[in-house]
């Protein structure tokens, strides 16, 4: 069945997010929540859709979907914290749970480098489509040759295992309510899409479950699709002082409304671009965000943070738009979209699959 905005009438939407179309009409359920930071989820001009499973919502549906997320809540969010296994010794922020993933840097020249970006068009593999001058990401090289890695040994053997194509690369994060009411529920690393489903979890993003899994951050990903400025503004009043960490999750939460442990992943991704990028984003001050239309090459600024802080934000937080599904306000004709994970579906009794 798809789910689209012509066939559904209120009384279906209402089945299919347990909840009364009132909520999205100013009159919200009692104690529920309807604002993403600065954002009110009543009046938000925006949008699900999932092109595989034939999905389309609309605005008001979308946002029913949006509160309905935010009634929920995840039990085992620390756990997973923990299971990341990163090193909490090094640059980590204050009264943060979450480690740093980009200190120490891990330092070897025993691991299969990351793979570059490819691409397969019209049967014919093309190594860095974007064009960048330096593709490299995680990493970088010397002069004399000495491979520098930019975030912390488990990070870094992630990503190698996820570019070069290894079991890591077809794991993916899944749900599962544990009450009648599909308000609690737990999050699940499984090996595979297949497996997932085989076991009775909904697939809810690629990779890796992390601080941002949550149906809550979920909500935010899709109830503010434009997270760029606000959170940015956020990352510049540190301009790269560890010291600021702190500050700058207090200012993403209230910009956007991350849940904690979400908010310190991205204060740690910020924080690390100011202070590795910034001669790049003083170069790309005025430019706009893509450069190339065509090829979606990035500015100087937003690939920096790309291959300096990319890969520890991707660990840490586990979610991140394109894996959800989620179309980005930049836009990069490159990048494939994790399709799925069908998120109009985790409360209807119907399968997740995009299929």
């Amino acid at each position: 069945m798809d789910v689209t905005s012509d066939d559904r009438g209120p009384g279906l939407i209402a089945a299919l997010f347990g909840f009364a179309l009132a909520a999205v009409t100013g009159v919200a359920l009692a104690g529920s929540p309807t604002m993403l930071g600065t954002t009110d989820i009543n009046t938000a001009d925006i949008y699900y859709k999932n092109p595989l499973s034939g999905t389309s919502l609309d605005g008001e549906q979308t946002r029913a979907l949006v509160l309905r997320l935010l009634q929920t809540s995840a039990l085992n969010q620390s756990e997973l914290n923990d299971q990341l296994g990163l090193d909490p010794g090094v640059n980590k922020g204050e009264g943060f749970s979450v480690a740093n993933p980009y200190y120490p840097p891990y330092e070897t020249n025993t691991l299969p480098l990351p793979k570059q970006r490819t691409i397969v068009r019209d049967g014919v593999e093309s190594v860095n489509p974007e064009g960048y001058e330096d593709p490299r990401e995680g990493y970088s090289v010397s002069e004399s040759g000495d491979v520098r890695f930019f975030q912390q040994e488990a990070v870094t053997e992630w990503l190698s295992d996820v570019t070069n194509g290894g079991a890591r690369a077809q794991q993916v994060c899944a749900i599962k309510f544990s009450d009648a009411q599909q308000t609690n529920y737990l999050l699940r690393t499984f090996a595979t899409i297949d497996q997932a489903r085989k076991a009775g979890w909904s697939v809810t993003h690629q990779y890796q479950c992390g601080t941002c899994s949550t149906l809550q951050d979920l909500a935010v990903y899709i109830g503010v699709p434009n997270q760029a400025g606000p959170i940015s503004a956020c990352t510049r009043q540190a301009r790269g002082d560890i010291a600021k960490l702190a500050e700058v999750k207090q200012c993403i939460i209230g910009a956007v409304g991350f849940t904690e442990l979400c908010a310190e992943s991205w204060a740690y991704n910020g924080v690390h671009t100011g202070a590795l990028c910034r001669d790049a984003c003083i170069a790309a001050a005025g430019k706009p965000l893509v450069v190339n239309a065509k090829t979606g090459q990035l500015n100087s600024c937003l690939w920096c943070d790309e291959k300096t802080s990319g890969p520890g934000f991707k660990y840490s937080a586990g979610r991140t738009r394109r894996g959800s599904g989620l179309e980005s306000a930049i836009a990069r004709p490159n990048d494939k979209l994790f399709y799925e994970a069908d998120h109009s579906r985790y409360f209807s009794g119907q399968d997740d699959g995009a299929r």
